[in-house]
């Protein structure tokens, strides 16, 4: 769109002034300058200076009568932005606009004359070529960055990019008839209005289709590699065999790696990671055979950082994971539900675990929950369910008090508490569960002892009581807390407790995602920021350290 722009531009400032005499060359430095203004205008985005670069460039040519080569534009922009701003490199707005211009210049020709010989109209197949080689350039960027695959995009760009060019037609002629006459130009500024109604409107209804984006693993770099090879032999497959046989090679290559991502067998391991989502839990437990739990989801909703979208989600995909069997809300504090709502609206969810109370910050995620059509189920202390081969024991609440009045002591001692078994490891997840809850936990003789405990509370100096880390003893502990939180979780004392139990803590806010592994005789845990694993076996009493 930034390079459609800055033609739209250069073409409307040649017009204007050639229709007034003046000559070619003060027209293309008058272009030019009006092109440095958009950019200075619009901002730094690196769509918008690739295209200000390459505009110049071209403009450049023209004055000193030189022949402009695309390409070399192209790569020029390349090198002046990157020496510039180098980290641009890895950001994806530099790699979709070069990928995206890239794929035009390469494709778009051949592509177009490949439609022209199957009888499509000229008009048609040079807007589906450029339209089609610009997406096969930048899906691969797409999909590591963002895990979509979009289905409608060559179809809506070529309603969408019409409508985009007839809008900035209309605003720059309505700038320059504002110069003569006010009421044509509130004529034409009603009619933009229009036609950003219509370019909204065809925008919507592309992202309505079935199917328009699919989500899937990011692609790895061999596949990367593989695809863009592909893509580099496609201007040669009319001209000799060996393009044909080498871009079906490359391709089947790419589908295959794509495919194993989902088909490859499992290694048997019981996982459970505990995601860094800031200030919040969300904890994602898989099962050898497949099933999925994910406990809680992090902060997220409306008017902050939505986990859900920014952090569970890509994290599911890339397991990847098309569904989860089952989803558990500990308690419906925003911090623990609000990235629940995202992954409820993209993924489908079999069954959702709840406590039955739903307070203030949550209604987002109870409408997604309600539209999902999962299955739901309130739990209470005593009930079971199997996760694969995993065991999962609901430890808490007790269900006695009842839902549609407030909690006796407050929604954190109401807050789910699970345990899960399977083979000789065990782990607790306690929600935001207190010292009273505890207690409470303690006096019905709950099956606490576990290898791992994911802390309450986030580390609050109000949870991981003495009595109930003596009754528990865990070796591996587990703190979700946000880096510098306001409430200064963990505390200081919550840790001493740890300590003096002789658990070996880890802590999200320093050591990223944490995650077990366990293959039922050894439990592996890695701190996902310092890329360091560490081995436990399942006698508490035995640590080594890799």
């Amino acid at each position: 769109v930034s390079g459609f722009n800055v033609a739209l531009l250069a073409s409307f400032v040649f017009f204007v002034l050639a229709s007034v005499g003046i000559p070619r060359r003060p027209t293309a430095v008058a272009a030019a300058f009006s092109l440095v203004g958009f950019a200075l205008v619009v901002g730094g985005q690196p769509s918008v200076l690739r295209a200000t670069v390459m505009g110049l460039m071209l403009l450049l040519a023209l004055l000193l009568e030189r022949e402009s080569q695309l390409p070399n534009a192209l790569a020029l922009a390349v090198l002046l932005l990157l020496a510039w701003r180098p980290g641009d490199l890895w950001e994806p707005g530099f790699q979709l606009s070069f990928a995206a211009t890239a794929g035009i210049i390469w494709l778009a020709v051949p592509l177009g004359a490949w439609l022209g010989t199957r009888g499509w109209p000229h008009w048609l197949a040079s807007a589906v070529a450029v339209s089609l080689g610009a997406q096969l350039a930048v899906t691969p960027v797409m999909l590591a960055h963002f895990n979509q695959l979009s289905l409608a995009g060559v179809a809506a760009n070529l309603v969408v990019v019409p409508l985009a060019a007839a809008g900035t037609t209309l605003g720059m002629l309505a700038l320059l008839v504002a110069c003569v006459s006010e009421l044509v130009a509130d004529v034409l500024f009603q009619t933009l209005w229009l036609v950003l109604w219509a370019l909204r409107l065809a925008v919507k209804a592309a992202a309505l289709l079935p199917a328009a984006l699919v989500y899937l693993p990011s692609p790895g770099w061999v596949s990367i590699a593989g695809w863009y090879a592909a893509l580099a032999l496609l201007p040669f497959l009319g001209a000799r065999r060996w393009p044909r046989i080498a871009t079906a090679g490359l391709l089947s290559l790419v589908l295959a790696l794509s495919l194993w991502q989902w088909v490859r067998p499992g290694d048997g391991k019981l996982r459970v990671t505990f995601l860094d989502v800031g200030q919040g839990d969300a904890i994602l437990v898989e099962a050898p055979e497949g099933p999925r739990l994910l406990v809680d989801g992090g902060p997220g909703g409306a008017r902050r950082l939505d986990v859900g979208e920014r952090v569970l989600l890509p994290y599911l995909w890339n397991r990847p994971a098309a569904r989860l069997d089952v989803m558990a809300m500990t308690h419906s504090d925003p911090d623990h539900s609000g990235g629940l709502g995202a992954v409820l609206k993209r993924m489908r969810v079999g069954e959702f675990w709840e406590n039955g109370r739903w307070g203030p910050g949550s209604e987002e995620t109870l409408r997604a929950l309600e539209r999902s059509g999962a299955c739901r189920r309130t739990l209470a202390a005593g009930q079971r369910f199997w996760l694969g081969s995993a065991l999962v024991t609901v430890l808490g609440p007790d269900g006695t008090a009842p839902l549609d009045q407030p909690p006796p002591i407050s929604e954190n001692e109401e807050s789910l508490v699970l345990r899960v078994d399977w083979r000789g490891f065990s782990l607790l997840l306690t929600g935001d569960l207190g010292a009273p809850g505890e207690e409470r936990l303690l006096a019905a003789h709950a099956p606490l002892r576990a290898l791992a405990l994911k802390v309450g509370h986030h580390g609050s100096r109000f949870s991981s009581s003495e009595d109930f880390l003596d009754a528990a003893r865990p070796a591996i502990a587990v703190i979700s807390a946000g880096a510098r939180n306001p409430f200064r979780h963990p505390t200081p004392e919550a840790l001493g407790r740890l300590e003096a139990a002789g658990a070996r803590i880890y802590r999200t806010d320093r050591d990223g995602a944490v995650l077990l592994e366990t293959d039922g005789a050894t439990v592996w845990v890695t701190r996902w920021a310092a890329g360091t694993t560490e081995r436990f076996a399942l006698d508490p009493e035995a640590t080594l350290a890799e």
